[in-house]
């Protein structure tokens, strides 16, 4: 098994080889990036949200974080977005261009907008 430390590094690799693939996200580490997973490039992972509301300035009013998890053995497809405070399960696929609005169960194939499961692994 792999530790936290070794999926941090991988993910810190995939970063410096590709700035993009961590797009909006605080850190790596607030991805809660397990170990194994694939990320293709041009993925999105959003950790943050604006905040905003009637009789706000939404460009004064800041941002609300909730945490993100990316479990074990994912494959996260080409141009793909994740968004804030949602879990992918181990062994999922997510499909190119998909936009993860909620969590995704382990071993599901995911796809569209928003990500909708369209078969189990």
């Amino acid at each position: 098994l792999r530790s936290d430390a070794h999926a941090y590094a991988d993910a810190l690799r995939a970063v410096q080889a590709d700035p993009t693939a961590f797009h909006a996200c605080d850190s790596v580490r607030s991805a809660g990036l397990r170990a194994d997973c694939l990320i293709a490039e041009h993925v999105t992972i959003r950790d943050q949200n604006h905040v905003f509301g009637h009789g706000r300035v939404t460009a004064q009013s800041g941002f609300v974080k909730s945490a993100i998890t990316i479990e074990d053995n994912v494959w996260i497809g080409a141009k793909a977005t994740i968004l804030a405070g949602v879990t992918i399960g181990s062994g999922s696929v997510i499909g190119a261009g998909a936009v993860v609005t909620r969590d995704i169960p382990a071993n599901c194939v995911a796809t569209g907008v928003p990500a909708q499961v369209i078969r189990t692994i």
